[in-house]
């Protein structure tokens, strides 16, 4: 038994796709040879990085621009759902400009080159199984290279998995398109070992009690039980990376200064576990959190940074777990050379923990939102908005770098949600701008699509995108769908407010890194501060007495009364005295407030030593040995080269 794994266009060419090196891991502990093909490379070096990139990551996701560019390869010329897609969609839609428009109409018209050279380059007669993930902007490459694999190499079992194939969406899928085999609707950890095992010996072998499937029989597509969440990660291999490094070996123009090794030290969300947030559709409706060992994660951490010297290492995880950050972070802290990291965090991390992030040189992905409690709170978050600002503060003094997003439109928002909010950005215009800000969208598997009604989203229906990319009734379409629009309850917040905090965030993300608010001493008695930001009142601030004492006990967030009481034991306990000096503060843009509560915006000098951080040349390990996917990868890059010049 010889299997091909494939990750097809658009899948991120920065990185592995982890699904495929753990499968490939666990195939070859169970004796099964495994080569994993990445075509998605392939096409970015064809493409040239620049134009791949800007079709896979800067268009807009819900244009799903990457799927159209293979739509015509799947269907046939004159077949697709609709050729009016540019105008429709990229121009109509999306405003796109006329550049981005003629990248994509430039990638559709060499997506068949890709797909020749994949049909010449790779030896399909060698492998017994072909099998295709498939998540964000790859459906249609992958259908229309399995359609092809099916038509000249009809023994081979194609097998389809991943996200968009999740649940119902891969069972209406695999009834669609007749040339796939079966799918894999959840985790495959388990079941897909055991169909190999089981096919190896017979190609008709009965797969009915194997779980977690979607199967066709005379042509009839039933599935199996649901799928078993592996209990023990531990038990999992380290993933197998060595084909997509190999890849970028022989794709010079699809190359990375700094591509990542991606790993797990958990899967689900611990705080989904109880109540998800309202947007997430990350997970399916099991939403079963399962966590590695430390001493695991360590070991894997150390094996990957080994194996991949100078590659930033990326936890897919949808959150860490508490028991990472206080058992692993202070092991990594303490190695030579401490391992760049990048990783998703809740907004109630630690000051220390924030600390031992910056001397990883860590990128984080923090579900901060919003700075407005009561938008919060619809979203069921089970943070505030201080503490949010407070996490960027902290990630400003250590140098870690944040990537969040501002999340707006939720039924049931006001006015005054807009308005503290903008009241309050420009004060904090010095940390770590959001990516962007839009409104909230609808993914099949969260609460406010499976719970539409009730949370004040009515009309749902699949984003109009789909129709131009499957012929298919609008009862098929709602089975494939992920992402869905709609209309929601009428918005207490009108579209002037709405576009103001775009226009905010916007000057936030171009104002950046233009000055800063530092705290440069504090003996006791007074406390000096650095204001370098635009617009400062003054540049150099000494608070003295009362004011220092109020400053530096917002540093970490005080309530109202409790700062009374404190200014009340210094022999001060005048409300007005307080609050005078609080608003002169807040006037000044050296602290913010939710009205009930303040937080001191100065930074704490906290500056990181790199002198031992980790290389960031991209080398190989000389001890990997190429696998014959290797040699395949070789000749479809020399054939795409053939074929560009």
């Amino acid at each position: 038994m010889k299997v091909l794994l494939v990750s097809m266009p658009f899948a991120s060419v920065e990185r592995p796709v982890l699904a495929l090196s753990l499968l490939k891991s666990e195939f070859l502990e169970a004796g099964i040879e495994c080569d994993v093909q990445y075509l998605s490379v392939a096409f970015a070096d064809l493409l040239g990085r620049a134009a791949y990139d800007r079709i896979a990551e800067y268009l807009p996701h819900f244009t799903l621009a990457g799927e159209w560019v293979f739509a015509e390869c799947l269907y046939g010329p004159g077949q697709e759902p609709s050729e009016s897609y540019p105008e429709a969609v990229l121009r109509s839609t999306w405003s796109a400009d006329p550049d981005a428009i003629e990248c994509v109409l430039s990638a559709r018209a060499r997506a068949p080159d890709l797909l020749s050279a994949a049909m010449s380059a790779i030896p399909w007669r060698n492998y017994d199984v072909v099998g295709f993930s498939s998540s964000n902007a790859e459906n249609l490459a992958a259908l229309a290279l399995a359609k092809l694999v099916r038509e000249r190499y009809p023994s081979a079992v194609i097998i389809f998995g991943g996200a968009n194939w999740q649940g119902a969406m891969g069972v209406e899928l695999l009834s669609r398109f007749p040339f796939v085999d079966m799918a894999f609707l959840g985790e495959a950890d388990r079941s897909f070992p055991e169909v190999l095992r089981r096919l190896a010996t017979d190609r008709d072998a009965a797969l009915d009690d194997v779980p977690g499937l979607a199967l066709r029989n005379s042509g009839v597509v039933r599935t199996t039980a649901p799928p078993e969440p592996v209990e023990d990660l531990d038990s999992l291999p380290t993933p197998d990376h060595a084909d997509f490094f190999a890849a970028l070996d022989y794709a010079p123009r699809a190359r990375w200064l700094q591509p990542a090794a991606p790993m797990e030290s958990s899967r689900g969300c611990w705080w989904a576990e109880g109540r998800p947030c309202g947007f997430c559709g990350l997970d399916d409706v099991q939403r079963v959190y399962r966590t590695k060992s430390p001493a695991r994660i360590l070991s894997e951490l150390r094996e990957l940074a080994f194996l991949w010297h100078g590659s930033r290492i990326s936890l897919v995880d949808n959150v860490v777990s508490s028991g990472f950050l206080a058992e692993v972070l202070p092991q990594l802290v303490e190695d030579r050379p401490r391992l760049p990291l990048f990783f998703d965090i809740r907004p109630d991390v630690t000051r220390e923990d924030v600390r031992r992030m910056g001397a990883l040189q860590a990128h984080v992905q923090p579900g901060i939102e919003s700075f407005s409690d009561h938008v919060l709170r619809l979203m069921g978050k089970g943070s505030r908005g201080l503490e949010n600002v407070r996490l960027l503060k902290w990630c400003r003094e250590s140098g870690v770098t944040a990537h969040w997003n501002v999340i707006r439109g939720l039924p049931g928002e006001t006015a005054r949600d807009y308005d503290d909010m903008l009241a309050m950005l420009p004060s904090i215009r010095f940390l770590c701008p959001p990516r962007g800000c839009g409104p909230v969208n609808l993914d099949r598997y969260s609460l406010f699509c499976q719970e539409a009604q009730s949370h004040g989203f009515h009309d749902v229906e699949p984003l109009a995108v789909y129709r131009y990319l499957y012929p298919f009734p609008e009862r098929a379409l709602r089975r494939i769908a992920y992402s869905f629009s709609y209309r929601r309850d009428p918005p207490g917040v009108d579209d002037q407010r709405a576009r103001r905090l775009d226009e905010e965030v916007s000057t936030w993300e171009e104002e950046y890194s233009t000055g800063a608010l530092w705290m440069t001493g504090d003996d006791g008695a007074t406390v000096r501060l650095l204001d370098e930001r635009p617009g400062a009142e003054a540049k150099d601030i000494l608070l003295e007495g009362l004011d220092r004492l109020l400053y530096m006990s917002c540093d970490s967030i005080a309530s109202r009364q409790a700062l009374l009481r404190l200014a009340a034991g210094q022999g001060s306990d005048a409300p007005d005295c307080v609050d005078e000096r609080l608003t002169r503060m807040l006037q000044r843009r050296l602290m913010v407030t939710d009205g009930e509560r303040y937080l001191s915006l100065g930074l704490v000098r906290d500056e990181p030593t790199w002198s031992d951080a980790a290389s960031t040349s991209v080398c190989r390990s000389a001890c990997d040995a190429p696998s014959s996917a290797n040699t395949s990868a070789a000749r479809l890059m020399q054939m795409t080269a053939a074929d560009e010049s």
